[in-house]
């Protein structure tokens, strides 16, 4: 992804979420445009946008859904709609931000 000076950014996020669940194990996908960034002085890196969220569980796709990410120390925390999970260590691969 890119961003802008103005706060402006585009770009794609893409975040699988696989749990258990009684019936087994789940995937939920999140596919979302990137609309808007901030890079913090400390390094810190905030972004949003729109999603597309599938629930993994056989029911239609949820359009137009509002996410943002905030990135620390090698640390990921996603909110996705009005839910906010749970901060997570980047143990493998990386974050690019450009």
């Amino acid at each position: 992804m890119f961003i802008e000076p103005d706060g402006s950014a585009f770009g794609v996020y893409n975040a699988v979420l696989t749990g258990e669940t009684l019936l087994g194990q789940r995937q939920i996908t999140i596919d979302g445009n990137v609309l808007r960034g901030d890079v913090a002085p400390d390094g810190r890196v905030y972004f949003s946008g729109i999603a597309t969220v599938n629930l993994g569980d056989g029911t239609p796709s949820l359009s137009g859904v509002p996410f943002s990410v905030s990135t620390a120390n090698n640390s990921v925390r996603l909110t996705v709609g009005s839910t906010t999970l749970p901060a997570i260590q980047v143990n493998s691969g990386d974050i690019t931000i450009n």
